[in-house]
């Protein structure tokens, strides 16, 4: 009877769909469409281009990570480090390495903020473009020692679409420059706070040396007989 209800209990239950058999070393299409979709998706959260499939049957391309992904994480992290430091200039919006440098302002602001007494920022105009990055170029290689990998020239050259590659090189030696400067600027008002507090420390040293004589004393007093022991 056990073994009839379990076989009527079976017959009730839906049945999966029978699936093809599998011979050595074969894999079923679904599996490798579905690994595939898999794949393609975790794939695109990431950022990474898929590649379309080979042209020949049965044979499937997954898709492979760009290289130069990592030098993209660089380059998203060094713009959001410009935006931070250029966010309450006027005409300056850093998105790219290409338009947003294109009239020498973000440049000014860069370097100005880093050297407000070099030059007067709300003077300058978006459409002086020479003007703009000659100041930028000329303040960033005597202020902060940063080479000038790029000419004046060619920026004009270029006009409202620089080349990126030309552009992300030179804001990456600047913004190597900088951010030294910074680290350096960070560790002197460091120094300096440990300077102007010094005195105050000495002055709670003495005050605990001199609680500790009276505690010592104190005790002694009152308990004689047990103070060496």
């Amino acid at each position: 009877s056990t073994n009839a209800q379990a076989q009527s209990t079976s017959e009730l239950l839906p049945q999966p769909p029978a699936g093809p058999v599998l011979q050595s070393g074969e894999t079923s299409n679904i599996v490798k469409e579905a690994e595939l979709g898999n794949y393609q998706q975790e794939t695109e959260e990431f950022g990474y281009p898929g590649q379309p499939a080979a042209s020949e049957p049965g044979f499937t391309r997954l898709p492979v990570p760009s290289v130069v992904l990592p030098g993209a994480s660089i380059k998203q992290k060094m713009l959001q480090w410009c935006r931070s430091k250029t966010r309450n200039y006027k005409d300056v919006n850093i998105e790219n390495f290409s338009s947003s440098w294109c009239d020498g302002l973000a440049f000014c602001a860069l370097i100005h903020r880093f050297f407000p007494d070099a030059f007067d920022y709300n003077s300058l105009n978006p459409r002086e473009r020479e003007k703009n990055f000659s100041l930028a170029f000329q303040t960033a290689e005597s202020l902060a020692d940063c080479c000038p990998l790029l000419e004046v020239a060619d920026m004009i050259m270029m006009g409202n679409n620089p080349d990126p590659m030309c552009v992300f090189t030179y804001v990456q030696s600047l913004c190597h420059s900088l951010s030294k400067i910074e680290q350096e600027r960070r560790s002197k008002e460091k120094e300096k706070a440990l300077v102007q507090t010094k005195p105050y420390c000495c002055c709670l040293k003495n005050t605990f040396t001199y609680f500790k004589g009276k505690c010592f004393l104190l005790y002694n007093q009152l308990v004689p007989n047990r103070f060496h022991s």
